[in-house]
């Protein structure tokens, strides 16, 4: 489903690139607290951003528009804030590491990452009928779900 490439994409990339991002950022010597304004900006800006990005979803996905209205969106915005604030605690972790140990945590969280993606692409039993359920009810051409997910392609 198109939900299902959304989510891996979101687990990889909170999951994985913004711990280390954040760690980047903060330079060595300070306490990488320093960047957690910024950081607390972001989640406000997505959590306000949710609204549009179920719109737009709503387009080629049509499920998600009744899945919302049943507590999906509040359930994703809950998720998306757990998994933020685990990047974050992340983070945390990672930044007072030397080098190797760092490449050490970046190494637990793609075992983290690779096991969320493994449960997102394959769905329990129960999961599994609504899955397919939903793929019936959503767009199938690439082209279009671009368009409405991110506009008219250049």
């Amino acid at each position: 489903m198109i939900v299902q490439h959304l989510l891996l994409g979101i687990n990889a990339h909170v999951n994985h690139d913004l711990p280390q991002v954040v760690v980047e950022l903060a330079p060595r010597d300070t306490d990488v607290g320093v960047l957690r304004g910024d950081f607390d900006a972001v989640n406000q800006i997505l959590a306000e951003s949710l609204p549009m990005v179920l719109r737009s979803l709503g387009t080629v996905s049509r499920w998600v528009n009744t899945a919302a209205v049943f507590g999906g969106a509040q359930l994703f915005d809950f998720s998306l804030q757990v998994a933020r604030r685990r990047a974050w605690e992340a983070a945390e972790r990672m930044h007072p590491l030397d080098d190797a140990g760092r490449a050490a945590y970046v190494a637990e969280l793609d075992g983290l990452v690779r096991v969320l993606a493994y449960l997102v692409a394959n769905p329990g039993p129960v999961s599994k009928l609504g899955v397919a359920l939903g793929r019936r009810c959503e767009d199938h051409d690439p082209r279009i779900v671009t368009t409405q997910l991110l506009g008219p392609l250049a």
